[in-house]
């Protein structure tokens, strides 16, 4: 059986004094807890399997909010892997009056 080392990350808002991060690999779920200043992880996945993963961050007064979810299936390790580091950033953040 091949299996690979899969590193994840993402990015922590400045606020964010720590995460959570849900993993679930070949439909196993791991949770794990992490400071602000921890942006990746790795596991190890087998050939031909799906991974789906989630970052909930927090700030010091408690709130919590949730990112999308990632997921993506590894091919059966003999053909080349498909792109990575597809991803989003939230820019400034304002109000306007009208809307």
């Amino acid at each position: 059986m091949k299996v690979a080392d899969v590193t994840l990350s993402w990015n922590c808002p400045p606020d964010a004094v720590g995460v959570q991060v849900f993993v679930v690999n070949n439909g196993v779920t791991q949770e794990y807890a992490y400071g602000p200043d921890v942006m990746q992880m790795q596991i190890t996945m087998e050939a031909s399997t799906s991974c789906q993963f989630r970052v909930v961050t927090f700030d010091a007064e408690g709130n919590f909010d949730q990112g999308g979810v990632y997921s993506f299936t590894l091919n059966d390790l003999n053909r080349p892997q498909p792109a990575t580091d597809l991803r989003h950033e939230v820019g400034d953040v304002r109000e306007e009056s009208g809307r």
